[in-house]
């Protein structure tokens, strides 16, 4: 037996909560970074934001002006190493 429900709904009612259902389901997908994880920046990320080139980060990594990560082969700038904020 099939049931029948009618309900008298405005737009701005059944937006905002297909507006909520949607949002519950993208925080769900979105991996949430702790506030005391540090974000790592690549070689290109940082001399984009530092705004020099990849050698020049590249001398200052040597010469100990800006700490590196290493995690295998791969180098990453700790975000708070570089300063500022920075925007993807």
């Amino acid at each position: 037996m099939v049931q029948t429900l009618l309900i008298q709904a405005s737009l701005s009612d059944i937006e905002a909560v297909v507006r909520k259902v949607l949002d519950d389901r993208l925080n769900d997908l979105i991996p949430q970074r702790k506030e005391d994880t540090p974000l790592y920046l690549t070689r290109d990320e940082a001399a984009k934001m530092l705004r020099i080139t990849l050698p020049t980060l590249n001398d200052w990594t040597k010469l100990g002006r800006i700490p590196v990560q290493r995690i295998g082969r791969r180098v990453f700038y700790a975000l708070s190493d570089i300063g500022g904020e920075y925007e993807r």
